[in-house]
């Protein structure tokens, strides 16, 4: 007998227990804002952390950046980068979901970003490249829409969560990774 999406489990202290409380697409709790304006080299970089209460069947808070890059002068981000399991995924040249929406979808329990894109490379292991490739067999699986959020505020992530060292050396360094970024 196999185990249908929904029933899906894991094993903890000898019990079986459901692998989400996730059904579907579901809505962030909270997205934080943060943009940067360079008007010397004309480049914008938009930050949007999104929160949620648990991390697939852990019950920690997880925290989900995106950067997005815009060239001069432009209303549609051109680059991206995400983050899967700490790895870095580099969205090189985004196109849109549907006209002008450039959005990240979260499509399964664990809250990995997948966005369009000419080309995406993903930097840091096969931990990064599986959990890259669930969610987007996830996003063929279930529904596509953007993600929604409950609550949003300008800032970034707070310091006491587990990715916002690396948010704020993205964002100290991040001509440099708009440097990459236009080289791959």
């Amino acid at each position: 007998m196999g185990v249908g999406k929904s029933r899906k489990r894991y094993i903890e202290n000898g019990r079986t227990r459901p692998i989400s409380k996730a059904v579907g697409v579901e809505k962030a709790e909270e997205e934080f804002r943060h943009i940067v304006i360079d008007d010397e080299n004309y480049v914008r970089v938009e930050v949007r952390t999104y929160k949620w209460s648990h991390d697939g069947p852990w019950d920690k808070v997880d925290y989900e950046p995106v950067f997005w890059f815009y060239e001069k002068g432009s209303n549609r981000p051109s680059h991206a980068i995400s983050f899967s399991h700490y790895g870095h995924v580099y969205h090189v040249n985004l196109r849109s979901w549907n006209r002008n929406d450039f959005s990240a979808r979260f499509p399964n329990e664990f809250h990995t970003p997948v966005l369009r894109a000419d080309r995406i490379e993903i930097v840091n292991g096969a931990l990064s490249r599986g959990a890259y490739a669930y969610a987007v067999a996830s996003l063929h699986a279930r529904q596509q829409r953007p993600a929604e959020t409950s609550q949003v505020q300008d800032g970034l992530p707070p310091n006491s969560v587990e990715i916002s060292k690396e948010v704020r050396n993205i964002l100290d360094n991040w001509e440099g990774y708009w440097n990459e970024l236009q080289e791959r």
